[in-house]
């Protein structure tokens, strides 16, 4: 058996290459996948890590380290996931899971959103940086490579149609039809779907956008650039996102994912059909959609006992 280090290297590339995952989820298996071969250990060369291994690795995590059980759960999924990948490539001879039994009955975390106003104050903070651009906006001009630009453009999209950030940042140029509103999205295992830019704002500037990026071309042919005029980093987007929400007051900590569930959760909301909202988001499944109805219903309950119709009904 070769060492993890090297199947670790392998498998990264297959998941960058192959599973087209983003920077951020390849970096989260790099370290999960180290921290378990730093937790082995010495063993003859080439000798594979069994159940017994995993099971003081779980023991490890859960006991001594005291991390959470969905802490647990993903790490140990990322490990599961990496030695099937090995097994099913001859690289390992059994993965260290068989005949292994985990309870993975964890409480269900619902999604993170942000509610409508606090997307609105985001909304208005980036709406407000473009203001020193208003001259190039007079001549119906947009700089296409200046990050209050990008960023406002980027998080319209988020919000609209919940796509990922690693899908954001990978759509080209050939791959939007602003007039209609059409965008083609290359998802996660290469799946492709469409999504819809709905709202007539946010069409009329992305399409603006595209028409500024073609009439200036650059060897990039993503649809959001840096001041570089290279393709936008998800880690950009990230630091981006994160100054804005502080600056509209956000306590929070907002990320794209965040802006991803606050689109699903918003569209349930408003009453759009949930195997709709599936289709948008690119869930293989419709349980996962469901989640966003338990987040809907908690809105309602809060709702409801803000506004209680009986309240001071002596019953």
């Amino acid at each position: 058996m070769k060492s993890l280090s090297s199947l670790m290297a392998a498998y990264i590339k297959h998941c960058r290459n192959e599973r087209r995952l983003s920077m951020h989820s390849l970096r989260a298996y790099q370290q999960d996948i180290r921290d378990f071969a730093g937790f082995l250990p010495r063993r003859p060369a080439g000798a594979a890590p069994g159940p017994a291994e995993m099971r003081a690795y779980i023991s490890n995590l859960a006991g001594k380290r005291g991390l959470g059980p969905a802490t647990v759960k993903r790490r140990l999924a990322c490990l599961k996931t990496f030695f099937a990948w090995a097994k099913r490539n001859a690289e390992v001879p059994g993965s260290p899971f068989e005949g292994l039994e985990i309870s993975s009955k964890l409480p269900r975390r619902l999604p993170r959103a942000l509610a409508r106003a606090d997307v609105e104050r985001l909304v208005a903070v980036l709406r407000a940086t473009m203001e020193p651009r208003a001259h190039l906006a007079k001549r119906g001009e947009i700089d296409t490579r200046d990050s209050r630009t990008t960023t406002y453009l980027a998080v319209l999209l988020m919000i609209s149609t919940g796509v990922r950030v690693s899908e954001l940042i990978g759509i080209r140029l050939t791959d939007v039809r602003p007039q209609e509103g059409i965008i083609r999205i290359n998802g996660k295992g290469n799946r492709e779907r469409t999504v819809y830019v709905a709202n007539p704002g946010v069409r009329a500037f992305l399409s603006r956008y595209g028409e500024m990026r073609n009439a200036n071309p650059t060897p990039c042919d993503r649809l959001l650039m840096n001041t570089r005029g290279a393709r936008l980093t998800d880690q950009a987007l990230r630091v981006r996102l994160k100054q804005a929400a502080e600056a509209a007051g956000i306590s929070r900590a907002v990320t794209p994912h965040m802006l991803r569930h606050t689109a699903a959760t918003l569209l349930l909301d408003e009453g759009a059909d949930i195997r709709h909202v599936q289709k948008l988001l690119g869930h293989s499944s419709i349980s996962t959609t469901e989640i966003y109805t338990h987040v809907s219903d908690q809105s309602l309950i809060k709702a409801l006992d803000r506004a209680d119709p009986i309240r001071g009904v002596r019953l």
